[in-house]
């Protein structure tokens, strides 16, 4: 990935959105594959009349977060990681569930959505929270110690749902293991905490974070399947526990 996050040329963002993207929608996105920004990702970012949760003080008058920015950033991130080809496919698929949901194009942590929009969703809920935890929550750490006390808290405590209006907790531990509130392969908070929580607290976060960008997947399924073509039964072990556990 070196060339590419090397490069001057990645991300841009279009504020107030002004609809030109090649996927018609009034929601803030980013679109994986933009022809104006040499076909890399390209964050449309709706106006604050419309979209209150892009600035603090929009966000504070309605009693939601300001989590807009650091969530499509990390599909910017993403996006802007895997191939020219990933990133069309990519675009494909989410022109596909915006057709198919055109009257309720919307999704949540909650809400069942299909494989693809929740494995790429993940990676926003992930980006998001763990923008909040280290502003938040625990602003003294940096590094492996932030990583880790990122997800122990979100499985032990959840103390970012202290800090946030919007807060819906994906599972908890004890010392009989996971107990998940979300399960499934089309539920994002689900797949979070599948692989961002759990499969991370087995191999690493950064690991973790690292085999999503490496794999190209699109969906928990292509992500296994690529995990079990690396020959690292460790890592193998660890995602097969959290599939099992999340009932993906």
């Amino acid at each position: 990935m070196k060339h590419i996050y090397n490069t001057a040329s990645r991300v841009q963002l279009n504020y107030p959105a002004l609809l030109q993207s090649a996927i018609p929608s009034i929601l803030t996105f980013v679109e994986p594959d933009a022809s104006g920004n040499h076909s890399l990702p390209l964050m449309h970012i709706q106006n604050r009349t419309i979209e209150f949760r892009v600035f603090d003080e929009d966000a504070a008058a309605h009693q939601v977060d300001p989590m807009i920015i650091p969530h499509e950033f990390g599909h910017a991130m993403h996006f802007s990681a895997v191939s020219s080809n990933t990133r069309a496919n990519f675009e494909a698929q989410y022109i596909g569930f915006l057709a198919t949901h055109a009257t309720n194009a919307y999704h949540d942590v909650n809400k069942p959505t299909t494989p693809f929009v929740a494995f790429i969703e993940a990676v926003g809920i992930f980006s998001e929270r763990f923008f909040f935890f280290k502003k938040l929550v625990r602003p003294d750490l940096e590094d492996v110690a932030l990583r880790q006390a990122f997800f122990r808290d979100e499985l032990d405590h959840q103390t970012l749902g202290n800090h946030l209006n919007v807060y819906v907790p994906v599972g908890t531990r004890s010392h009989a293991g996971i107990t998940p509130a979300l399960t499934g392969n089309d539920t994002e908070g689900a797949i979070y905490g599948a692989i961002y929580l759990d499969f991370a607290s087995q191999v690493g976060l950064r690991e973790a974070v690292g085999l999503v960008l490496d794999s190209q997947a699109t969906s928990f399924d292509e992500f296994h399947t690529y995990v079990s073509g690396r020959g690292n039964n460790a890592w193998l072990t660890a995602l097969n526990h959290a599939k099992t556990t999340w009932r993906i």
